[in-house]
């Protein structure tokens, strides 16, 4: 007789261990790990996964309920992939089921109801060629000849339906119904680019590191540094060992732009793996990649979980983006899970950044990771000189403008020498707030304590938490003053000021308006790429990871937009941001120049930013955690109450505050609980408590004890949702 442990799938906490089935003798064959099966539970059926498999029945005296069915015809899972859920459940405090079916790409049912494979129909010839054929029907026959079979829709570009059914009638051709290729199969078509020593240095010092103590790696190049192409030559070292790798990036409009690259330089094939795909390309990449058939996977965090069967490589790029933190259960940050998978799987992870996260360069000083680093660009140019502009001053002299007059004079150079230009303001919209002149106040969003945005395109004021909209106010509706207008400024009213400034330069915009759009985001990518415009204005997504070969200025609008914001990483953030969009200027032979507008020069992210001063940044931030008692000295975690009710939400709070200062004693620190920054989003109330603990595994542990002594407690609590946040990346 044949025993299985299985997860239910079940989101409940209470629910949140392994149950034995027996294996009915018809099921015996089929049924391995990582199935998914049709199981009685309690009075109705559901799904499970099989997580182990035994001849040997469990002590106890109790009946045990037989599978019903297996739903998939192959294991879903393999057993690294099942050892992670476990790993990802324990560590962040979620339920194994939530995982596992967060593991699965978007819409594909952890019950094994997959979508509909995305098909097409091509048509081949049947016989030899006819001695008489119509000049319609010849068309054909050629197109089909030349290019051996051909979809429906590029012959109904050459004749009618009614053609090929003729043809099809006489079997002259046949039609066949074939699965559509998701992922991508590409041909070396690019150069190889020679090595420098830095990035020789390095690549020898990652593997040397991995026929070691396989650390995880932590490459530290300034932009422009050549770390592509260290992956590139990494990726091509594990596919000629017969392993696969998983690269990923921040943004999912940067998989593509990376995949493009590997197009023009590796002749394997690559697969992309992003939640912006559909539901039948995620069905075909997916299940190819578990099949091995594909040497590379390209994506954005989800792709960490991407199965193929023998993972030799995971690159991280980027590492200190925030991206790379999943914002609902489970939620994990990639980082965390990526260097789990290596070492299930015996594989190499290589983090890189030309600005890394506090917590992995700590863990490169402590001796944790392994460090390399790329000094020099790689086409031997100069960082860009940057220059601090004080929007203090040009107020005072009566420039009302959203330009300096340094950027003014800049830009005006760059369009007559026929360069590129980046302009960044991390608002989209228009306007970013409306407010009154006379009494001051400012129009929140009715179901979020937001300020609401104004987008001129549609003349409506817009909340980027709820997406609510409303019709601007004519007259201020706290005081019935008509001075109520727009302030501040967002990448629409930029690029607009742009153009009436220079009323012959070709501007685009990009920002998650524009990205939302289906290929919006790749044409305006392209589009710069291949010149089409003058200026690119855009949110923080045109930091990250471009290289636009013409660009050799980049500005920065408002530095003190993400400085100011009251979170433990503002400081972080900023001399991320700025030291990256810096560094998109000049990348060739040409020095770049980069223009940073900011009310607050002095403030240190923004001085050293200016200097491309990575480590005298760290010296700075690692003192002010040290003294702050934030990570990486301690294990934090962040808890969220939130409730239709702000009182008992705040109740609900203080309740959970008090059992963990009880339960803690002196080996955790007890935060709050404290309305968050943004009090309220959605018409729900929210409230934080912050825990700082020694060790990760006591924090977790008091977590564990504190929810299940709640939980039995108080039951005036139940219309309360509590959202527990290991690692958080931010406490807004």
């Amino acid at each position: 007789m044949l025993f299985a442990s299985v997860i239910v799938n079940k989101r409940a906490q209470a629910v949140d261990r392994l149950f034995t089935y027996a294996v009915p003798a018809e099921l015996e064959g089929t049924a391995a790990c990582g199935s998914i099966v049709k199981i009685p539970f309690g009075r109705q059926h559901s799904e499970g996964v099989i997580v182990e498999l035994s001849t040997i029945r469990p002590p106890g005296d109790y009946d045990i309920k037989d599978i019903s069915a297996i739903v998939s015809k192959r294991p879903i899972f393999n057993g690294e992939l099942l050892a992670l859920s476990r790993f990802i459940a324990d560590y962040y405090l979620t339920p194994q089921a939530v995982v596992l079916n967060a593991m699965l790409p978007f819409s594909m049912a952890f019950g094994g109801r997959l979508p509909q494979a995305l098909t097409v129909k091509r048509y081949y010839l049947e016989q030899a060629k006819p001695l008489r054929l119509s000049p319609k029907q010849e068309l054909v026959w050629q197109f089909l000849q030349q290019n051996e079979g051909a979809s429906e829709q590029e012959l109904l570009k050459l004749v009618s339906s009614a053609v090929l059914k003729r043809m099809r009638d006489n079997r002259m051709i046949m039609r066949r119904e074939e699965r559509a290729a998701a992922a991508c199969e590409i041909v070396n078509s690019g150069q190889e680019v020679k090595l420098n020593g830095e990035q020789q240095a390095a690549l020898a010092a990652i593997n040397a590191e991995k026929r070691g103590a396989r650390r995880p790696f932590l490459l530290i190049g300034v932009t422009g540094s050549g770390k592509t192409e260290i992956y590139l030559r990494l990726i091509e070292e594990t596919i000629a060992e017969g392993r696969q790798a998983v690269l990923l990036v921040p943004e999912i409009f940067l998989s593509s732009q990376m995949v493009d690259f590997i197009r023009r330089r590796l002749g394997y094939k690559a697969a992309v793996l992003h939640s912006g795909m559909t539901a039948s390309e995620r069905r075909i990449t997916w299940e190819q990649v578990a099949a091995g058939e594909y040497s590379v996977v390209v994506g954005a965090r989800s792709a960490v979980f991407a199965p193929v069967p023998n993972l030799g490589l995971i690159v991280i790029d980027e590492e200190q983006d925030g991206g790379y933190k999943q914002d609902n259960a489970p939620r994990f940050h990639t980082r965390t899970v990526a260097q789990k998978r290596a070492e299930l799987a015996g594989a190499q992870l290589v983090l890189g950044s030309a600005t890394p996260s506090i917590e992995s360069y700590y863990q490169a000083e402590q001796g944790a990771y392994a460090q390399a680093d790329l000094t020099k660009r790689y086409y031997l140019a100069p960082l860009p000189l940057v220059q601090i502009c004080d929007m203090r001053t040009e107020l005072q002299e009566g420039n009302r403008s959203l330009f300096s007059r340094l950027l003014q004079t800049k830009l005006a150079d760059r369009l007559k020498k026929g360069e590129q230009s980046l302009l960044l303001i991390n608002r989209r919209g228009y306007y970013s707030f409306f407010s009154c002149r006379n009494c001051g106040s400012v129009i929140y969003c009715p179901h979020c304590s937001v300020p609401m945005a104004y987008h001129d395109s549609e003349r409506l004021l817009k909340c980027h938490y709820c997406g609510s909209k409303l019709q601007p106010p004519e007259v201020c509706p706290t005081c019935g003053s008509k001075a109520i207008r727009h302030f501040g400024a967002g990448t629409q009213r930029v690029a607009d000021e742009v153009k009436k400034l220079f009323p012959t330069a070709r501007v685009g915009r990009l920002d998650y308006d524009i990205n939302s759009q289906a290929g919006e985001g790749q044409r305006v990518y392209r589009a710069m790429l291949s010149g089409q415009y003058d200026i690119l204005v855009g949110t923080q997504m045109i930091a990250k990871g471009h290289d636009f070969p013409a660009v050799t200025l980049a500005a920065v609008m408002a530095a003190d937009i993400t400085l100011n914001i009251p979170d433990i990483r503002s400081a972080e953030r900023t001399f991320q941001l700025l030291t990256q969009l810096s560094g998109r200027a000049g990348r060739r032979l040409l020095q770049g120049e980069a223009v940073i507008q900011t009310y607050l020069p002095e403030a240190y992210p923004i001085r050293l930013a200016a200097d491309h001063d990575f480590k005298g940044f760290y010296s700075e931030e690692i003192k002010q955690r040290a003294e702050h008692n934030y990570p990486p000295f301690c294990a934090l975690a962040r808890i969220v109450f939130l409730g239709l009710d702000r009182h008992i939400t705040q109740k609900a709070a203080e309740a959970y505050g008090a059992a963990l200062r009880e339960k803690a004693g002196e080996y955790a620190q007890i935060c709050g609980p404290a309305p968050a920054p943004w009090e309220k989003i959605k018409d729900r109330y929210r409230y934080n408590i912050l825990i700082k603990c020694r060790l990760q595994q006591e924090l977790n542990q008091l977590l564990r004890d504190v929810c299940r002594q709640m939980e039995a407690k108080n039951r005036l609590f139940n219309d309360i949702i509590v959202k527990i946040d290991i690692d958080p990346y931010s406490v807004m």
